[in-house]
């Protein structure tokens, strides 16, 4: 895209204030600010899914869900204009996903939400690379999910579909135990294709399917 493009979406916005959903998966160039100075009035605006670069041009504080990508990682900016869009006192669905992988991923994206976004009750997590699912990295999650004080459902999945297969793992399973264990608040969580939903005090199996609509990442699946 040529930032007149990008310039022209922010008009096309403006004009259609009614906006409830709205989802754009193509990438963003890498420049600074192609879109207009002035931001845009969304007051319907309940599901956005796009590049994280839009999202300072616009302005709401209506917005239940969120999935920002593909871009390569996220930035503290990123995470601040996305805030000032949340209403708290609404429940929200928040999916990060990146194509591009880069050394300590992970760890960048969850220290980051975790410091600015520790109060989120839904996150998600989306990687190209089936690489990233190394028990390092699920480690770290576990060592992490505990600074998100409100955390009810957690996924670390792929975001592409041929690589399930091998993120579906059932060696998974301790790793599940574990995040369970270290937040006691977890209502379900997912790895890769595997995913668990709590049932009264107990534990228990589901797909992915049942999980993403628990979770409200079924919105993102809406046609």
């Amino acid at each position: 895209m040529a930032p007149h493009d990008a310039s022209a979406i922010t008009k096309f916005l403006a004009q259609h204030p009614s906006i409830i959903h709205f989802g754009m998966c193509i990438c963003l160039p890498n420049i600074d600010d192609p879109f207009d100075p002035e931001q845009t009035f969304l007051p319907n605006l309940r599901h956005y899914e796009g590049p994280r670069l839009l999202l300072r041009n616009l302005a709401t504080r209506t917005l239940r869900a969120a999935r920002l990508g593909p871009d390569i990682g996220l930035a503290a900016s990123d995470v601040q204009a996305l805030k000032a869009l949340i209403n708290p006192a609404l429940p929200f669905v928040l999916s990060v996903k990146w194509t591009v992988a880069f050394d300590d991923a992970i760890q960048t994206v969850l220290s980051l939400l975790s410091t600015e976004m520790r109060h989120i009750p839904h996150l998600e997590l989306q990687t190209y690379k089936a690489s990233e699912f190394s028990m390092e990295n699920l480690d770290h999650i576990t060592a992490r999910l505990p600074a998100f004080t409100h955390i009810a459902y957690f996924a670390f999945t792929s975001s592409k579909y041929q690589l399930e297969s091998l993120v579906d793992n059932p060696g998974f399973e301790p790793t599940f135990r574990a995040w369970a264990a270290a937040s006691p608040t977890l209502k379900g969580c997912c790895i890769g294709t595997m995913a668990w939903k709590k049932v009264g005090e107990k534990w228990e199996q589901c797909t992915k399917e049942q999980f993403d609509i628990l979770a409200g990442f079924s919105t993102f699946y809406l046609t």
